[in-house]
């Protein structure tokens, strides 16, 4: 799992802004009602189906009407509607003005994660999943990883031969193994 954008916290206010699964910053529109976020095209989940707006639609709108989720409130004070206009785009439509909405998806310490929409479509209660074996973003292809799983409890994805990964992906790769 992954979300949007980083920050660094130790480098402050003028620290780096990294784009994760985002390909820029997001976009806004003149009264700041409307948030566009442009998508990093070559992002896979770990089991191989590409990470798409769909997952990042999926993920607004399963936290818009599933109360008790981390970030279900903020959501529902804040977005009218979310949509995919094509399959690297997502429109959050806000039913405020809000020139900080982006910070939802912007870890400085913590954020939205975007779920998997082919994993959670078919959970019954996502309060109650487990989501033991998880399925995370790369950009990597497909059959560059392999996830390896220890004792159904602690895993890690890694690299097959010598594929080349971006900083953010190593990034996510130290913190995964802390986990």
């Amino acid at each position: 799992m992954d979300t949007f954008w980083y920050i660094d916290p130790q480098r402050g206010l003028d620290g780096v802004w990294q784009n994760s699964l985002a390909a820029d910053k997001p976009i806004y529109n003149a009264d700041f009602t409307e948030m566009t976020v442009k998508l990093r095209s070559g992002i896979y989940w770990s089991d191989g189906v590409e990470f798409t707006s769909d997952d990042a639609v999926f993920t607004a709108e399963l936290h818009l009407k599933t109360n008790g989720m981390r970030w279900s409130a903020p959501f529902q004070i804040n977005v009218a509607s979310v949509s995919a206009p094509d399959k690297n785009t997502v429109v959050f439509k806000l039913k405020k003005p809000n020139s900080r909405f982006h910070a939802l998806f912007t870890v400085r310490w913590n954020a939205v994660w975007m779920m998997p929409k082919h994993v959670f479509e078919k959970v019954a209660d996502p309060l109650k999943f487990d989501f033991n074996k998880p399925v995370l973003a790369r950009r990597l292809r497909p059959a560059q990883l392999r996830y390896e799983w220890k004792n159904g409890s602690s895993g890690r994805c890694a690299r097959i031969g010598n594929a080349r990964r971006s900083a953010a992906t190593a990034r996510r790769d130290r913190n995964m193994s802390r986990m």
